[in-house]
């Protein structure tokens, strides 16, 4: 019987191993208790694929190999069919995960590609449900990190950030190419400060701004995630507009940002009250925390969005952030 070293595991079954002695060799897919191939799994050598299909305790039959292309097929539709499963949950909580985008903006942080391929495994390893893997249009560093987190990972979905630019989010779609399950976050600031000092703009040209870049988004993913910026500083009835807006345009998850850092725990409870009480399409998506720590109240600001309504949390590994 051939031993494997079980590199990570994502449900009673499927698993990334390794053929002891011979670390060149991997394999993915299902497994029985004696740790042996068994079900829809696939084998590789340096990372080419080399055969896949249905084993049998450790065997493959020629009938049961599948092509890569088809192969592939299989591997999604399992991976959908948990996702879609996972959906219906109206009280589940996702977790969004940010430390390879807005984490790395801590002072002092530089981290290489091979370095967040490492990161990103361990966090799918910790079963995170979406790993924001970049900011593609940002560097070709970026760009490049966001295409090799998407080959190295499986159930995650992945995430690009985007302005609400359509070259930014052509550039993120690129990038996000290989993933096998993608997502845009795309969006624009809606704070009275934000449109009117750093987009020299109005309110009704700002929702006309983030309802094309989520359609144009569309294009590229069912799912796409809209970012309100410094929604912590933007009143509630204007920022109900916006939620409304972007939903009915097509964004699975709206994100309300306390970009500054600027609320207090009862006050960002509110805001996300407020929204599931006067947005008319809420039902259709789901409201995302992102909370900064710049007065200490990141954790608690998240908690009191979770109370009120909120069923995703965007977070990093110790906290860590840009401020």
């Amino acid at each position: 019987m051939t031993n494997w070293r079980i590199k990570n595991r994502y449900d009673k079954t499927f698993v990334d191993a390794e053929r002891v002695g011979q670390t060149n060799w991997t394999y993915h897919g299902e497994m029985n208790e004696d740790f042996q191939p068994n079900g829809l799994g696939a084998m590789y050598i340096d990372g080419q694929y080399i055969r896949g299909g249905y084993w049998i305790n450790g065997k493959i039959a020629d009938e049961d190999k599948l092509p890569k292309e088809e192969y592939d097929k299989r591997v999604n539709e399992i991976v959908n069919r948990r996702y879609n499963k996972r959906k219906v949950m109206s009280d589940r909580l996702f977790i969004f995960d940010t430390t390879l985008r807005d984490g790395e903006q801590v002072p002092g942080c530089q981290l290489n590609t091979v370095e967040k391929i490492q990161v990103a495994k361990q966090l799918e390893a910790l079963g995170v449900d979406v790993i924001e893997a970049g900011f593609p249009i940002s560097s070709p560093g970026d760009f490049n990190s966001v295409v090799e987190i998407s080959k190295a990972v499986t159930w995650p979905t992945i995430c690009a950030l985007t302005r609400a630019i359509e070259r930014d989010i052509d550039v993120a779609a690129q990038a996000l190419r290989f993933a096998k399950r993608k997502r845009i976050h795309t969006g624009i600031g809606t704070s009275d400060a934000h449109i009117r000092y750093k987009f020299n703009s109005s309110r009704e040209e700002i929702i006309e701004r983030a309802v094309a870049a989520v359609r144009y988004a569309r294009r590229y993913t069912d799912d796409v995630e809209f970012y309100a910026e410094d929604a912590g500083r933007t009143d509630n009835e204007y920022l109900a507009r916006v939620v409304e807006a972007v939903i009915t345009a097509g964004a699975t998850v709206v994100n309300i940002p306390d970009t500054t850092g600027y609320c207090l725990p009862s006050e960002y409870g509110a805001k996300i009250k407020y929204l599931m009480e006067h947005v008319d399409n809420i039902d259709k998506a789901i409201i995302s925390t992102h909370c900064h720590n710049d007065l200490g109240m990141a954790t608690a600001n998240t908690i009191a969005g979770i109370m009120n309504g909120a069923r995703q949390v965007e977070v990093t590994i110790n906290g860590i952030g840009e401020r």
